[in-house]
C-alpha cells in the first residue's frame, strides 16, 4: 500500500511521525543492549542466544516498517497499530551458516 496524503489529516500524520521517530530512537538503545548481550554470551557460552537473535531479527523488520512509514512510502502504521513482525526464514538460514563457521 502506497502513501496517500489524503488518507489522514496532516496534524495526525505529524503526531504519528513524531511518535514513531521517538520509538525509532529507542530501538537504537535496544539494539545496543542486544549487541552487548550477544557479545557477552558468545564470550561465556561460545554461541549467541537464539531468542535474542530472533528478537533482533523481528526488531530489525520493525525498524524497517518505521522507516517506510516515516518516508511516506506506506500508509500502514507499524506496531502497535499493526502486528509485530515475525522473525524471517531468510535470516534463519544466514544465522545458521554464520554460527556454524
Amino acid at each position: 500500500m502506497h502513501y496517500d496524503p489524503s488518507a489522514e489529516p496532516r496534524l495526525m500524520r505529524a503526531f504519528y511521525v513524531v511518535f514513531f521517530f521517538v520509538i525509532y530512537r529507542i530501538t537504537d538503545i535496544v539494539v545496543l543492549f542486544i549487541a552487548v548481550a550477544q557479545f557477552v554470551l558468545c564470550l561465556v557460552t561460545g554461541q549467541p542466544s537464539e531468542n535474542l537473535r530472533r528478537f533482533s531479527d523481528s526488531l530489525g523488520q520493525y525498524v524497517h516498517q518505521i522507516v517506510i512509514y516515516l518516508g511516506c512510502h506506506d500508509a500502514q502504521k507499524p506496531y502497535p497499530f499493526s502486528d509485530w513482525p515475525d522473525a524471517s526464514e531468510a535470516i534463519d538460514g544466514v544465522a545458521e551458516r554464520s554460527v556454524g563457521q
